[in-house]
């Protein structure tokens, strides 16, 4: 049953996302994407990071996304700035800005808009081409993650206090969880569009877009200092990846919320991407 389930993983090429220090004082200043291959019995590969952009950030880096064509990498930071850097060159083309550290980024599905999130109470949605803010929306408490729907029609959101949707068309603005347990809550969309799941402390929960209903809530038995930092589905929609702070990786099935496989580092996970 490992077996077939490990193949299952490799197939699906799970990425992680993390920063990557490049400069010999050991401050974060770049960005890098990091493979990591699923754990077979206690032989693990290691692969080293294929992209260091160097020279950019001056402060840690909070998350990435890379753009659907794939080349480009948009990048926030708590030096409270975006910047969008081409994967071939490895020059920045875009530099935008926050009034605090930038949390999350999403780029819309046709890839001429991102969408950041930061603890300035803010989403803020930005022309990539034009290089200028196109829409800002403010909230009451910080914005700790945030997802496009796969139409782009939606973005989610978790704030410190709550998880909203909104309808960047209409500007409808609506309260999927409030009152949440726990202030650093991440969420994002099943490719399909039908799903948001959201791993909120020890809590992971996913709700039908189309009922309103919670389908599936698990809550994990870990460590009080070790809380969900990212999650993400497959591409085709079958698998949830969640990442913990503690940098263990679990793989659930999305029907049932079953754990099918778990697999980690010694390392503090701070974003988790599929590919």
């Amino acid at each position: 049953m490992k077996r077939k389930i490990s193949k299952v993983l490799l197939s699906l090429f799970f990425f992680v996302s993390i920063a990557n220090i490049c400069s010999a004082q050991n401050t974060a200043r770049g960005i890098a994407a990091e493979k990591i291959a699923v754990e077979q019995k206690d032989n693990v590969k290691k692969y080293e990071p294929q992209l260091c952009f160097s020279g950019g950030h001056s402060g840690s880096v909070h998350s990435i996304a890379y753009s659907p064509n794939e080349k480009y990498i948009a990048s926030g930071s708590y030096d409270t700035t975006v910047r969008i850097w081409d994967i071939k060159t490895g020059k920045e083309i875009r530099k935008f800005y926050h009034d605090d550290q930038v949390n999350s980024i999403s780029y819309s599905p046709d890839g001429n808009y991102i969408a950041t999130g930061s603890y300035d109470n803010t989403v803020r949605i930005w022309d990539i081409k034009a290089g200028y803010e196109i829409k800002r929306i403010t909230e009451d408490s910080g914005i700790n993650s945030i997802s496009y729907s796969p139409d782009g029609n939606y973005i989610v959101a978790g704030s410190e206090n709550k998880i909203i949707i909104w309808n960047i068309i209409t500007g409808e603005r609506k309260i999927l969880e409030q009152s949440l347990e726990f202030s650093d809550c991440v969420v994002t969309y099943s490719p399909n569009g039908n799903y948001i799941v959201i791993g909120c402390y020890k809590r992971i929960s996913v709700y039908n877009l189309s009922t309103g209903i919670e389908v599936i809530r698990r809550i994990e038995k870990t460590s009080s200092k070790n809380w969900i930092s990212s999650i993400s589905y497959s591409p085709d929609n079958k698998y949830i990846a969640v990442g913990w702070f503690n940098g263990i990786v679990n793989i659930l099935d999305s029907k049932n919320g079953m754990n099918l496989w778990t697999f980690g580092r010694d390392t503090i996970l701070a974003n988790l991407t599929t590919a």
